[in-house]
């Protein structure tokens, strides 16, 4: 019991008076730890919005660059559309699909 009472004194951040001299190994253990650090290079807000740079660390739903919408399709082409992009396998979404095509559209169309 003594142990578990300054186990839980480490974990909240102090010690338990009762069993100072049982955790004196653990002694500042949880105050001195230093930061974990990422072994990843920290990126610039442009590389963190933008949503193609590693893997999308930001998504869509997080980016501010996009912004969610409603439509209909029609479930046959909605079905056949998922099927090709999954075949397919180039990482391209759904909703990267609409973005390029609809940009395609208002630029042919300006």
């Amino acid at each position: 019991m003594g142990q578990l009472s300054g186990l839980a004194g480490i974990i909240k951040g102090g010690m338990a008076k009762s069993d100072e001299n049982e955790a004196s190994d653990f002694k500042g253990t949880v105050a001195s730890s230093s930061p974990r650090v990422s072994g990843r290079p920290s990126l610039t807000k442009a590389q963190e919005i933008s949503p193609r740079i590693q893997n999308r660390l930001v998504t869509k739903s997080k980016n501010p660059a996009w912004k969610a919408y409603s439509l209909f399709l029609k479930k046959e082409t909605h079905s056949e559309m998922n099927f090709i992009l999954r075949r397919l396998d180039s990482g391209e979404d759904m909703s990267d699909l609409v973005q390029r095509l609809v940009e395609g559209w208002v630029s042919a169309n300006r």
